[in-house]
């Protein structure tokens, strides 16, 4: 992207990750991650249900990005990740995530994935 590591206090990516195969998330996503300063957030639209015309990896995208199993492939100092409750990439799926927090300290939390 073009800035410094932890750069950047967010990031709008709104309806724009579609245009992507899902193959390229784990790289986009990945420098999404580096160039966000710690506690700094990133804001995805994308689109939930069946993938239309024309962009019919949507879906295929959606799943990608609402499967929080995929982190470690896209965000680094992810040290284990599991699902704590429901259906892994569903609305309402809770994941316990360790990561490699400040100074080499693990972080452990949970997220749900939630509709916008």
């Amino acid at each position: 992207m073009g800035v410094p590591d932890g750069h950047l206090a967010g990031i709008l990516a709104w309806y724009s990750l579609i245009h992507f195969e899902p193959a390229e998330l784990p790289l986009i996503l990945g420098e999404f991650a580096r160039c966000v300063k710690p506690g700094g957030s990133v804001l995805l639209g994308f689109f939930d249900g069946p993938a239309g015309e024309p962009f019919p990896h949507a879906s295929v995208v959606h799943a990608f990005l609402a499967d929080g199993l995929n982190n470690p492939q896209w965000r680094s100092g992810v040290q284990s990740i599991a699902l704590k409750d429901c259906t892994s990439g569903e609305s309402g799926a809770v994941y316990s995530q360790a990561l490699t927090g400040p100074k080499g300290r693990p972080l452990q939390g949970d997220y749900k994935i939630t509709d916008a």
